[in-house]
């Protein structure tokens, strides 16, 4: 197996903006503030072996948020086909709120084109081999799994997910190179409850002040919020927690950092629109 440490220097951002080593040596600019500036970065290189179709090789970089990644324990990594098993189009958009990997309706789109690599919260760089047939569309998704304790017991859950479309690999080329944002699931915008994770069960869609939706879920305190999250004074569910007081990048749909107490009378800086809980505001 051949492994490649690749500067990608083609590699684009989930907003279609060039960068170099993303997320590695590179800062976060404007609109793209929200990304860690010290990432995972993936690199997969397709192994030979006899395989019928055409072999390309794929480096891929994860460019994970900032205040979730060191939480992260374990990426699972997917490079599917298109098309589902019945024909119907696969969109980045429907996950997860109609596909998850592991669904038995997504096709990879090779022998060996899913993968785990083990992460330890920090910068690093990781390799593995991936096997992507050449010259077909591809849906390339991330899960960013931590693990979660309540009581006695510890799961892994996705607390972060990424999604990236590509029209295809070319068989033998090093200039193939996909990156993906995975963004935090607590916080991510919805319409219904079904457009979060499982873990996430309520869809805050409370107007004016969540009109693009909030997913989370209920909680009497810390424990029962999934890590990267803060149980809220105001209103008891989940609340994303993030970077710098006021940073309008860190969140999603208009909502800014915002200091707020937790349920527990700490201090947090989390996500949330200007307008919400101002009584719970904090230093």
């Amino acid at each position: 197996m051949r492994t490649s440490r690749s500067p990608f220097n083609d590699a684009r951002d989930g907003r279609g903006e060039r960068t170099s080593r993303p997320g590695i040596s590179d800062r976060p600019g404007p609109g793209r503030a929200r990304l860690a500036a010290a990432a995972l970065l993936l690199l997969l290189t397709a192994c030979g072996g006899g395989a019928p179709d055409p072999i390309a090789r794929l480096q891929a970089a994860i460019l994970v948020d900032r205040t979730v990644f060191r939480f992260v324990r374990l990426f699972n990594v997917a490079a599917l086909q298109a098309a589902t098993t019945t024909g119907a189009g696969v969109a980045c958009s429907e996950f997860p709120s109609q596909y998850r990997l592991g669904d038995a309706r997504l096709r990879l789109a090779g022998p060996k084109a899913r993968v785990q690599l083990e992460w330890q919260g920090q910068e690093q760089e990781g390799a593995a081999g991936l096997r992507v047939a050449a010259g077909q569309p591809l849906v390339f998704v991330v899960e960013a799994l931590a693990p979660h304790t309540q009581g006695a017991v510890t799961t892994s859950h996705v607390v972060a997910r990424g999604c990236a479309t590509h029209e295809g690999f070319v068989a033998g080329s090093a200039d193939n190179a996909v990156a993906v944002d995975a963004r935090a699931s607590t916080g991510a915008p919805c319409q219904q409850p079904q457009d979060c994770e499982r873990t996430l069960d309520r869809c805050v869609l409370q107007q004016p002040d969540f009109a693009s939706g909030y997913c989370t879920r209920s909680c009497v305190g810390d424990q029962d919020c999934m890590p990267g999250s803060v149980c809220s004074r105001g209103g008891g569910f989940c609340a994303r927690i993030c970077g710098a007081t006021g940073s309008v990048t860190d969140c999603e749909g208009g909502q800014e950092c915002l200091p707020r107490l937790t349920i527990g009378g700490t201090c947090a800086t989390v996500c949330g629109p200007p307008s919400w809980d101002p009584a719970g505001a904090c230093t």
